[in-house]
């Protein structure tokens, strides 16, 4: 329902034509290797870029990144929502909302998941750092600082892929970003491991509740209670049997 009403309001957000911002977004869309067409839509409620959209996906910019920031700025935003296209996060985002309303009872799913969440951030931006030249990447962590000052959760939706998530995954992210050396990403892979398992977990439990419950029929349930099957009809325990005993 949520996710509904927020659909709703973006499709009433006005588009973006600008050209210089379009050129730009289809620059990057070449180098992150994203094909089809990405919207840019101005969104006036965020604090923070976003992501949304599975089959039609819209890049939604708050006002302060199409006013207070460069281009070459606007290029690292994009770049780092793309790489999130690139990856499917908003499918994956939509798994996790699933397992989240099948597991709302567990603490250790809500960690899980908030710890894949902070992971594949993480992973975006090594997805964008090593298609960035050494002194552009400094600029990328300036980027994301400049982005946390105005940042705020008011107006996030749960199907939202938002370029930040929370304040606090900020100073690790930066620490990466002035370390940064490509890497597998392990934690991630880890993290994605476990969100399979409890999800093949949930379904094979669904399975089991609604198999259905064999029933004996009455003669059946006579022969097992007599022990028929292991005796003959005058009561001696056949030579097979005797063998096996």
């Amino acid at each position: 329902r949520r996710h509904r009403r927020f659909a709703v309001w973006v499709s009433r957000q006005p588009v973006i034509a600008d050209q210089a911002a379009l050129a730009l977004l289809v620059r990057c869309q070449s180098i992150m290797k994203v094909e089809g067409p990405v919207k840019l839509v101005q969104a006036a409620g965020l604090s923070t870029p976003a992501l949304f959209g599975f089959w039609k996906p819209r890049l939604l910019l708050p006002p302060n990144v199409l006013n207070a920031f460069a281009p070459s700025e606007r290029r690292m935003v994009f770049l780092h929502e793309l790489a999130h296209l690139k990856r499917g996060d908003i499918a994956l985002n939509w798994l996790m909302i699933a397992v989240r309303a099948l597991h709302w009872f567990n603490p250790l799913v809500w960690l899980a998941l908030r710890r894949l969440r902070s992971d594949r951030e993480l992973l975006c931006d090594e997805m964008v750092l090593a298609r960035l030249e050494t002194e552009e990447r400094t600029q990328y962590g300036h980027t994301l600082i400049k982005l946390v000052n105005d940042f705020s959760r008011a107006g996030l939706c749960p199907s939202l892929v938002p370029a930040i998530h929370r304040k606090q995954e900020i100073k690790r992210r930066v620490m990466m970003i002035a370390k940064f050396k490509p890497t597998t990403p392990t934690a991630v892979t880890l993290s994605a491991a476990l969100l399979a398992l409890l999800c093949c977990f949930t379904f094979t439990r669904a399975a089991e509740k609604n198999a259905p419950t064999p029933n004996l029929k009455s003669g059946q349930a006579s022969a097992l209670g007599t022990g028929s099957a292991d005796t003959s009809e005058d009561g001696s325990i056949p030579p097979s049997i005797k063998t096996l005993h």
